[in-house]
């Protein structure tokens, strides 16, 4: 008796990218992506 394997099953490809990762602030236009936080002191003045 042959069993197809169930670890790499076909309807369940390899760990796909989830759309719910924290994506890099650097892509929100957010003040704290131009200016890191130990910078940001700066921009108050």
């Amino acid at each position: 008796m042959r069993v197809p394997p169930i670890s790499p099953s076909p309807r369940a490809p390899a760990p796909r990218p989830r759309p719910t990762l924290p994506i890099p602030d650097s892509r929100l236009p957010t003040p704290d992506s131009r200016f890191p936080i130990p910078d940001s002191r700066f921009d108050n003045g």
